[in-house]
């Protein structure tokens, strides 16, 4: 099965066991990373929940991307700042040019993860690179990675 069915299979079944009454699915992209070099470093980002006074997340998609043929191990991890519960812990080694699945989604429900306004989702990733050859600065073609997270979620307390 390709990368798009399973993503599609998933939502499908995110979908199906969404409770009707429980108001819309919304998708979110709370982080985009741009380029970020692959320089062994740990690289954090935050996201501040403002969207409605208490969201209940259903799910969330981890993806992976890289610049040009990077070799490296590549990591992710998605936690809420009050509490440091991990929503999300992914690594991707990337050896070869990607032809696979490079994201991953959790899928939460029938459950939720509740975020409070004031609530902070908090984006750590690292890159280590398996080669000793020198990095070129991102946008060369080469030594950058790319993760994006998204969330689905509903406004209204699921039944």
């Amino acid at each position: 099965m390709t990368a798009s069915r399973w993503t599609g299979f998933a939502l499908a079944l995110l979908l199906v066991t969404t409770p009707v009454g429980a108001g819309p699915l919304v998708g979110l992209m709370p982080f985009s990373l741009g380029p970020t070099p692959c320089d062994g470093v740990l690289h954090a980002a935050t996201w501040t929940q403002t969207v409605a006074p208490m969201i209940y997340v259903r799910a969330l998609r981890m993806w992976f991307g890289t610049d040009g043929p990077l070799e490296a191990d590549i990591q992710g991890m998605v936690h809420r700042a009050s509490d440091a519960m991990p929503l999300a812990i992914e690594p991707f080694d990337h050896y070869r040019p990607t032809n696979g699945l490079t994201s991953t989604t959790f899928t939460y429900a029938p459950d939720y993860i509740v975020l409070t306004a004031g609530d902070m989702l908090v984006l750590h990733t690292l890159c280590h690179r398996g080669s000793t050859t020198p990095l070129l600065a991102c946008g060369e073609g080469r030594g950058c990675y790319h993760i994006a997270v998204t969330i689905w979620y509903l406004r209204e307390t699921p039944p």
